[in-house]
């Protein structure tokens, strides 16, 4: 569900992790969560590497697979 996605991306966000891994961290969040979330992840200073299936314009660099790479 939204929640627990919600709570493991800020258990992983406390973490001291060098570096943020996150699997569709906004799925199943609604539209003002998925905001502060995204306002959190802005304000992070460790590099993040995400997965996601809409364009989230927040992020320095974007790597898009094509159909059937993986």
């Amino acid at each position: 569900t939204g929640e627990r996605k919600l709570v493991q991306t800020i258990i992983a966000l406390s973490s001291d992790a060098e570096v943020l891994l996150f699997d569709e961290p906004f799925s199943n969040l609604s539209r003002d969560w998925g905001s502060r979330l995204q306002e959190l992840l802005r304000g992070e200073s460790r590099p993040i590497m995400l997965t996601h299936h809409e364009w989230i314009p927040m992020f320095d660099a974007y790597v898009r697979l094509p159909l059937g790479a993986c």
